[in-house]
């Protein structure tokens, strides 16, 4: 049986639009600062393979990373490459100007590299794979970890799946999968993380990864996925919702948060697999989101500083503000819920924003 839930409350935020040039450094620092983080101090280290959020014992006046730290660790990227490095992410152009740029990756984040982990295990998210999660979803890492969470990022190099050649696609994906989980084991031997609770993210195209770590590792309890290809056609797999998938094993709950309209102007079905799978799983349509809104760089972070110009698949202003800190809520409440198992009224999420929950029994 599956029950629909709509779900119609907007928020209401002014913020005024500003032309790149005049990006106001503290407009930018105390909207991140407005976020609901949680109680948590949070840190971050960096293995020679892994990035690593924690939650943190440490006083939040410890000193913070910056958002320019974030793409200090791109591999042998120099400090004048970061300008454009940052524009063309964001906007799709090269047209941010020195200044603009500048107050930007000066942005400080949450986290704090001379942190200490708190002494409390804790459950562990591991994303999927997807090349540079940690310039595009830094805000969504630090978010989770002030509640309560280790969230981990495996640094493994591997092709765009786009050009392999397709009959060569699914044996990389196995081989990216070993090393993927070379790193996810040594994360839950860590004396701060609870390996009996894992969690798994998607974005993008980390549609098939998510689904293998899920089906391979019996401690997951759900995947979230963030307008990704889960459970659906995949680039490595190719266009099959099926064929080259253990439905037995997809026997935890998914949650799939997607853009109602996709960047072609067609509109995005759910996928056929979803009602045919054993556990409660769920799909959130947003109805004023675009593919890049369900990421920082691309959504939120142009918003916030009134950029004008973004990505084609992203959406500007106050929808794309709105809408993200509703992500990131819901993100953490679904975790909350089927991760940690809070008791809580699954289908009544706290939201501020206009979704439609779709409910598989």
């Amino acid at each position: 049986m599956k029950f629909a839930i709509l779900l119609i409350l907007l928020a209401s935020s002014a913020f005024p639009q500003m032309s790149d040039s005049s990006v106001d450094f503290q407009v930018l620092h105390r909207k991140i600062n407005e976020l609901p983080f949680g109680p948590y101090s949070l840190g971050l280290t960096m293995t020679d393979s892994m990035i690593i959020w924690f939650p943190s014992a440490t006083n939040r006046s410890s000193e913070k990373i910056t958002l320019g730290d974030y793409f200090r660790l791109i591999p042998r990227t120099e400090l004048s490459e970061m300008r454009p490095w940052l524009s063309v992410l964001m906007t799709g152009k090269d047209d941010l100007d020195s200044l603009t740029a500048s107050r930007i990756l000066a942005l400080p984040m949450m986290a704090a590299r001379t942190s200490q982990p708190v002494n409390t295990k804790q459950p562990l998210i591991v994303w999927g794979a997807r090349h540079d999660v940690y310039l595009y979803q830094p805000l969504l890492c630090e978010f989770l970890a002030s509640h309560g969470y280790v969230v981990i990022f495996p640094t493994v190099s591997f092709p765009w799946p786009w050009k392999i050649p397709k009959d060569e696609r699914v044996q990389s994906l196995q081989k990216l999968m070993h090393s993927w989980f070379r790193e996810l084991q040594k994360a839950k031997a860590l004396p701060y993380v609870d390996s009996s609770r894992i969690g798994v993210l998607a974005w993008s195209y980390a549609g098939e990864s998510s689904e293998w770590i899920q089906t391979t590792d019996p401690n997951v309890n759900a995947v979230i996925s963030l307008s990704s290809n889960t459970l659906d056609d995949g680039i490595y797999f190719g266009p099959t919702t099926r064929g080259n998938r253990k439905i037995d094993r997809l026997n935890v709950p998914y949650v799939l948060m997607s853009e109602r309209i996709k960047t072609n102007g067609s509109i995005q079905k759910i996928p056929a697999l979803m009602d045919s799978l054993p556990a409660q799983n769920f799909f959130v349509f947003y109805d004023s989101l675009s593919h890049g809104n369900f990421n920082f760089l691309e959504g939120y972070l142009p918003a916030i500083a009134g950029l004008e110009s973004v990505q084609p698949w992203s959406r500007k202003g106050d929808d794309a503000i709105n809408g993200y800190i509703d992500v990131l809520k819901l993100t953490l409440y679904f975790f909350d819920a089927l991760v940690k198992q809070k008791h809580q009224k699954i289908d009544e999420p706290d939201h501020n924003h206009k979704i439609r929950i779709i409910t598989f029994n």
